[in-house]
Protein backbone atom coordinates (compact mmCIF):
# COMPACT_ATOMS: atom_id res chain seq x y z
CA UNK A 1 0.00 0.00 0.00
CA UNK A 2 0.92 3.66 -0.84
CA UNK A 3 -0.72 7.14 -0.01
CA UNK A 4 -0.29 9.74 -2.55
CA UNK A 5 -0.17 13.55 -1.33
CA UNK A 6 -3.91 13.91 -2.47
CA UNK A 7 -4.53 11.31 0.54
CA UNK A 8 -5.72 8.51 -1.69
CA UNK A 9 -3.75 5.23 -0.82
CA UNK A 10 -3.09 2.81 -3.76
CA UNK A 11 -3.25 -1.00 -2.77
CA UNK A 12 -2.21 -3.71 -5.17
CA UNK A 13 -2.58 -7.54 -5.03
CA UNK A 14 -2.11 -10.74 -6.50
CA UNK A 15 -4.79 -12.40 -8.15
CA UNK A 16 -4.19 -16.40 -9.14
CA UNK A 17 -5.98 -16.98 -12.01
CA UNK A 18 -8.29 -19.97 -13.17
CA UNK A 19 -5.13 -21.38 -15.44
CA UNK A 20 -2.75 -21.08 -12.44
CA UNK A 21 -1.26 -18.24 -13.59
CA UNK A 22 -1.15 -14.69 -11.78
CA UNK A 23 -1.19 -11.22 -11.86
CA UNK A 24 -1.26 -8.21 -9.85
CA UNK A 25 -4.61 -5.55 -9.00
CA UNK A 26 -4.68 -2.36 -8.28
CA UNK A 27 -7.30 -0.01 -6.48
CA UNK A 28 -7.71 3.15 -4.52
CA UNK A 29 -9.01 3.88 -1.77
CA UNK A 30 -10.16 7.47 -1.06
CA UNK A 31 -9.73 9.57 1.89
CA UNK A 32 -13.02 9.18 2.46
CA UNK A 33 -12.95 5.43 2.19
CA UNK A 34 -14.77 4.80 -0.90
CA UNK A 35 -13.08 2.30 -2.84
CA UNK A 36 -12.11 3.01 -6.76
CA UNK A 37 -12.06 0.72 -9.73
CA UNK A 38 -9.93 -2.73 -9.85
CA UNK A 39 -7.54 -2.45 -12.83
CA UNK A 40 -4.86 -5.27 -13.75
CA UNK A 41 -1.78 -3.93 -13.49
CA UNK A 42 0.44 -5.94 -15.77
CA UNK A 43 -0.84 -7.35 -19.36
CA UNK A 44 0.26 -10.72 -19.55
CA UNK A 45 -0.29 -13.51 -16.78
CA UNK A 46 2.71 -14.13 -14.92
CA UNK A 47 3.70 -17.74 -14.08
CA UNK A 48 4.82 -16.52 -10.66
CA UNK A 49 4.79 -13.52 -8.76
CA UNK A 50 5.86 -12.25 -5.50
CA UNK A 51 3.93 -11.29 -2.10
CA UNK A 52 4.26 -8.89 -0.94
CA UNK A 53 5.39 -6.22 -3.30
CA UNK A 54 7.08 -2.34 -2.38
CA UNK A 55 4.27 -0.16 -3.77
CA UNK A 56 5.80 2.97 -3.48
CA UNK A 57 5.32 6.69 -4.57
CA UNK A 58 7.97 8.07 -6.54
CA UNK A 59 8.86 12.71 -6.08
CA UNK A 60 6.91 13.27 -8.78
CA UNK A 61 3.73 11.45 -7.46
CA UNK A 62 3.83 8.79 -9.64
CA UNK A 63 3.38 4.82 -8.62
CA UNK A 64 6.24 2.62 -8.70
CA UNK A 65 5.67 -1.36 -7.94
CA UNK A 66 8.70 -3.49 -7.15
CA UNK A 67 8.37 -6.84 -7.79
CA UNK A 68 9.58 -10.73 -8.10
CA UNK A 69 8.09 -12.48 -10.61
CA UNK A 70 8.73 -15.35 -13.45
CA UNK A 71 7.07 -14.95 -16.49
CA UNK A 72 7.69 -18.46 -18.04
CA UNK A 73 8.33 -20.54 -14.93
CA UNK A 74 12.37 -20.57 -16.53
CA UNK A 75 14.97 -18.89 -14.62
CA UNK A 76 17.06 -17.34 -17.15
CA UNK A 77 14.96 -13.99 -17.16
CA UNK A 78 15.62 -10.85 -15.19
CA UNK A 79 12.82 -10.72 -13.39
CA UNK A 80 13.81 -14.30 -11.53
CA UNK A 81 16.98 -13.40 -11.32
CA UNK A 82 16.86 -9.95 -9.79
CA UNK A 83 13.61 -8.56 -9.49
CA UNK A 84 12.12 -4.62 -10.96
Amino acid sequence: MARTSDGVQHVVWVVDNPDRTHNYEHTTISPSGVQGPVTRVMLANWAQLSTPVDLGVNADGSLRLAFRGNVDGGTADLFAAKGV
